[in-house]
């Protein structure tokens, strides 16, 4: 039941590593490599298509994105290792104990109740796992406890904090810089049932309960990293729970478990999960997510507001090639068997689960305007006096009415990186976080729509560009776009109604009438 576990030993490569990293970041979706592959299955990163692809997983993308950086990005990604997670809470513990046993209880409590407190239940059962058996602290075998190879330890250590050094060198920067990375999730692979039942456990502030004939056992599990944290009750029971979060994925526990005696630290209790199997399949279409009631992860597939991806960095990430885009403002080819690039670039923009939600969105805009029916607006700041104008631009709807009727008012339903998410994840379209600086996906994304041409920035609005509703209203595109999207843009007049007459009843309820 509770048998020793895989222990992970990361890829020696990691300029490889970061590389693959942002791929999938940005778009979800590698070919395999020998030296990063099991590695990445391992830490919940990828899974295996049936095409022997890799496809990153949705968990992995929620834990670890939005990142400023490629580095961060690989930072959180090497913490869900759990030997090298192990490594650095050691180094932390480790020097945390010399502060009690020295005597300095000032220092100690600065450091477990400040800079260090959302570690300290980990830490705290660090130093029971490193008790000595005599009692002399001196004995304590902090190194035997560290299951890295020292080079590979080193060489993660100067990767990601800088340096790489003994514990009391190492000190002063973990001390300054992990403490934002307590959340991060350490994932673990060989999830047997009492794993799976910890986990459970403590995402509930539960734990379980186990004979103490097993502390063996867990003392086995611990030095693996997995981040247990457990206690005496009585002579013959022991309470497990976490010490930290963790990730795992399993069938639902068989062991009961019960509200804790001391209670699930709260890092530890909001960051783990017993999680579902992974899907088997790639991303879907746009056009299956929005027609098929189900759910897909929407990639931007770049991290700059101005630099449409590479040639063969757009094909990947399912993104048609920017030449092709270019084409969009030029006469439409024609002629017997003559095909458009530019057509086919805009058919496959459609495709896209994130891009082709944003042109149904510019289509309702667009559509209801030259009805003389306006009823979505996506308004930038006036004037645009500031960087970053997608970001600061605002979503404003009002509901449809009949000819005859009075138009309510445009009510704003917030800035778009907020106020776009939940309409596209009641649509099933899940916007992937960013990767680098950018505000969000949906500033981001419209940002790259209006560099390729797609979308324009008028005085008081965003819509589509001249040239691109053209294309859209010829060839196949009317029949394959705007006509087909026609429930899609019904669906969304649903959503935004909904959330127009939920600020409509907020307003009035912040005005007292």
């Amino acid at each position: 039941m509770m048998g020793p576990t895989t222990g992970l030993v990361p890829p020696v490569d990691l300029n490889a590593l970061q590389a693959e990293l942002v791929e999938l970041a940005l778009g979800g979706v590698v070919e395999p490599r020998p030296g990063t592959q099991s590695w990445l299955a391992a830490t919940g990163i990828t899974r295996t298509t049936a095409d022997g692809r890799l496809v990153a997983d949705d968990d992995w993308l929620i834990c670890s994105l939005p990142a400023p950086s490629d580095k961060e990005l690989l930072v959180r990604s090497l913490l869900r290792d759990p030997l090298y997670r192990l490594h650095l809470d050691l180094r932390l513990a480790q020097i945390v104990t010399a502060v009690g046993v020295s005597g300095r209880w000032s220092r100690l409590e600065d450091l477990l109740f400040g800079e260090l407190s959302p570690l300290a239940p980990r830490l705290a059962a660090l130093v029971e796992l490193a008790r000595p058996a005599d009692g002399v602290w001196e004995h304590a075998d902090w190194d035997g406890l560290d299951a890295l190879q020292p080079d590979t330890a080193a060489q993660l250590d100067e990767r990601c904090w800088g340096i790489s050094a003994s514990a009391e060198a190492m000190f002063p920067v973990l001390r300054a810089r992990y403490p934002a990375f307590a959340l991060v999730p350490v994932f673990h692979a060989a999830a047997d049932d009492f794993v799976a039942s910890v986990v459970a456990a403590a995402a509930l502030g539960e734990s379980v309960q186990v004979p103490a004939e097993h502390r063996a056992d867990l003392t086995a599990l611990a030095r693996r990293g997995l981040p247990l944290w457990y206690r005496a009750l009585g002579d013959q029971t022991l309470e497990v729970t976490l010490s930290a979060p963790c990730r795992v994925r399993g069938k639902q526990p068989d062991l009961a478990s019960r509200p804790s005696t001391r209670g699930v630290p709260a890092h530890a209790r909001a960051g783990s999960a017993l999680l579902p199997p992974p899907p088997r399949g790639l991303r879907a279409s746009f056009w299956e997510i929005a027609e098929t009631a189900t759910s897909g992860l929407a990639f931007v597939g770049t991290a700059h507001r101005e630099l449409w991806p590479a040639d063969q960095d757009a094909i990947r990430r399912g993104l048609p090639r920017g030449e092709d885009l270019a084409g969009l403002a030029r006469p439409r080819r024609c002629g017997h068997g003559a095909q458009d690039p530019a057509d086919a670039a805009l058919r496959l923009l459609c495709d896209h689960p994130l891009f082709g939600f944003w042109l149904q969105i510019l289509l309702v805009e667009a559509l209801d305007r030259e009805l003389g029916a306006e009823t979505l607006l996506l308004a930038p700041p006036t004037p645009p006096l500031v960087d970053d104008i997608e970001a600061a631009t605002h979503l404003y709807y009002r509901p449809r009415v009949e000819s005859q009727q009075q138009a309510p008012p445009l009510r704003d339903l917030g800035a778009l990186d907020d106020a776009m998410t939940p309409v596209a994840v009641a649509l099933g379209v899940s916007p992937v976080g960013v990767l680098g600086p950018a505000a969000g996906p949906w500033s981001l994304s419209l940002a790259l729509l209006a560099h390729i041409g797609v979308a324009q920035h008028r005085h008081d609005r965003w819509t589509l560009s001249a040239h691109a509703l053209d294309r859209l209203h010829g060839g196949g595109l009317m029949t394959g776009v705007i006509r087909r999207g026609r429930g899609v843009r019904e669906h969304l007049h649903d959503l935004l109604e909904a959330l127009w007459r939920k600020r409509a009843d907020a307003d009035q309820g912040a005005s007292g009438v």
